[in-house]
This record gives structure tokens, sequence and C-alpha cells, in this order.
């Protein structure tokens, strides 16, 4: 279920791959997360005198289509394509407007297939790892300084 406003549910509308300037369209889930660690600090007393920041952790996998991933493979290096950044967006619309969430500089850490029985198509799992912090319809979780961006391959 979606994002409800106004009376109606934002629901998933699409996510695609951008690898190398091709789009990729046969993603049948996406998932993603991010945290940002906190931890109370605490002098002699019970109650805490504020709070220390850690590490930003963006997460994210994705389910693909067996088809469209070999497809996607033939944009990607034969040798070392978890080596090759790409990204990601997700879009989600409705009558009240249209989402965009962003994954910014993505590499592959694990690829997981499976055959099943039955006329569903043949997905791959596949494990992410972002590099840049996650844009939420443009705004992220963590303070982003500038910085030169990560150039994608083309």
């Amino acid at each position: 279920m979606g994002l409800y406003h106004n009376g109606n549910y934002h629901n998933h509308a699409s996510a695609e791959f951008d690898v190398a300037g091709k789009v990729f369209l046969g993603i049948t889930t996406l998932n993603y997360s991010d945290e940002l660690e906190k931890e109370l600090q605490y002098g002699t007393g019970s109650i805490a005198l504020g709070v220390a920041q850690g590490q930003y952790k963006p997460n994210a996998d994705a389910e693909m289509l067996k088809s469209e991933w070999e497809r996607m493979k033939t944009v990607l290096p034969k040798n070392g394509f978890g080596e090759f950044p790409f990204n990601i967006g997700a879009t989600f619309k409705e009558a009240s407007g249209t989402i965009v969430d962003e994954l910014r500089t993505v590499f592959i850490t694990k690829v997981e297939n499976a055959s099943q029985q039955g006329p569903a198509a043949n997905k791959v799992k596949l494990s992410l790892c972002v590099v840049e912090p996650i844009r939420h319809n443009g705004s992220t979780l963590v303070k982003v300084k500038e910085r030169p961006r990560l150039a994608l391959r083309t």
C-alpha cells in the first residue's frame, strides 16, 4: 500500500536502472532504506546530555526478470560488473503528484538466481551497495556536502 495523501495512495509506478545511459525496466521489486546512527550521550546523571552522530548507512536490493538481467549484462563489463556504478530511480505517481526517489552510484555486490516451476518468469535477486545518500523525492536523511560526484562510465 502506498502513501495516503488527500484521499489517494501513492502506488509503485516504476523502477528503472540507468546503466551507461541505457534504461532497464524489468525490475519487479526494489527495496531500499537508509539509517543515520545516533547514540544518546550521558554524564554521571540519568538524563542524556545530548546525542552523538554515527555513520550513514544506505541499503538496497532488487529483483528483476531474468531476461532483463541478461539484457542488462550486455551493457555491463563482462569482467568485473560488480565494479561498474549505475543509478536507480523509483517513481510513484497518483493524481496528487509524482514522487521520485533516487539511488545514485550503486554497485552490485551479490547475484542470486533461482529456477522455479510454473508459468511465472524466472527472476534474479541483486544485493546492492549504495554510495551516495538516497534522495527521497529530493530530500536526504543526512546533510549532503557538495563534493565531486563519482563519474559514471558511459
